[in-house]
């Protein structure tokens, strides 16, 4: 069973046997082999999510102006960031295998 967990007052995915993810392990397996590229600001949008929701770091502002392609890229990162980090469950990927 996969559970959040505080750590020094930061958000940490651990499971049983205490092995802390972090969000490169979690965004590495997401953008594994087989995965069909995306953009630079999609990947930040994503990373800075993992790092946020995984390693507590504080939330970061877009780097993009408002209205252009790479703001949009970058928000929809933050979406699939939000995704493979669901509330009160293990990072997709890391289920405990039944």
């Amino acid at each position: 069973m996969w559970f959040p967990t505080a750590n020094t007052g930061n958000p940490k995915f651990q499971n049983r046997s205490n092995m802390n993810l972090t969000a490169q392990a979690v965004f590495d397996k997401a953008f594994g082999a087989g995965r069909q590229p995306r953009s630079t600001p999609y990947k930040q949008g994503v990373m800075n999510c993992l790092r946020t929701r995984i390693d507590g770091e504080s939330p970061q502002k877009c780097p993009y102006a408002t209205g252009t392609g790479e703001a949009n890229d970058y928000f929809a990162g933050v979406d699939e960031g939000r995704v493979l980090t669901p509330m009160g469950g293990a990072p997709l990927g890391f289920e405990e295998e039944t």
